[in-house]
């Protein structure tokens, strides 16, 4: 894989600005699954001046134990700015997490895209050709799990410490719309095995992607 440096901490970039600078230069931004695999094998090692970075792995979900409104709006704790991410077919269910990667349709189209609707919002977008997933048994509580093969976010019931698990980081009191991030330190401590599915989107971070 040909990793394409984009954005490194020092000059991070928001969540849209990561979406619009790939979008624009047709570059797709680097998994959840594939940031797991390079901090695993030890390969951020060469590479932590990009860390904490955004993944390409969209997420949205409702507060714990709420059925799934037609639209998850989540309101960014620092600009106040609201995120909105149309439910479709996860509608009614409960404990369910919704996700997408980055990427590009076959005819150049991207499939993630954070559109400006006025101020204060800002509507997150799939192309009509994509099919976001609706996984279920989204953990209520952040904890340590095994995670599901496609995007590598943790689910199912809480897991014993281990290489296989990692510990989710969600809100349980209100919905969340955004792109999961991932580090190798946070305040000092090793931090490799954490998803964050909490980062407002006006938050700075480093950005890599592949061609």
């Amino acid at each position: 894989m040909n990793v394409i440096k984009i954005a490194p901490y020092s000059k991070g970039l928001t969540a849209k600005q990561a979406i619009d600078t790939a979008n624009r230069k047709k570059i797709v931004l680097l998994t959840n699954k594939e940031f797991d695999k390079r901090l695993m094998d030890d390969t951020y090692k060469s590479e932590k001046e990009f860390y904490p970075a955004w993944t390409g792995t969209l997420v949205a979900y409702a507060k714990r134990d709420k059925k799934v409104d037609k639209f998850i709006e989540y309101t960014d704790t620092k600009s106040k700015i609201r995120y909105v991410f149309e439910s479709g077919d996860a509608k009614g269910e409960t404990n369910v997490l919704l996700a997408i990667n980055h990427g590009f349709t076959q005819d150049g189209k991207p499939l993630i895209t954070y559109n400006q609707d006025g101020k204060n919002t800002i509507l997150v977008q799939i192309a009509k050709e994509a099919k976001v997933d609706v996984i279920p048994n989204f953990p209520v509580n952040g904890d340590y799990y095994l995670t599901e093969s496609k995007f590598g976010i943790p689910v199912g019931e809480r897991a014993r410490t281990s290489n296989d698990a990692r510990y989710l980081h969600r809100y349980v009191e209100v919905n969340y719309v955004g792109l999961l991030s991932r580090a190798h330190l946070v305040i000092g401590c090793v931090s490799q095995w954490n998803v964050y599915a909490i980062s407002d989107a006006s938050e700075r971070h480093g950005v890599l992607g592949k061609a």
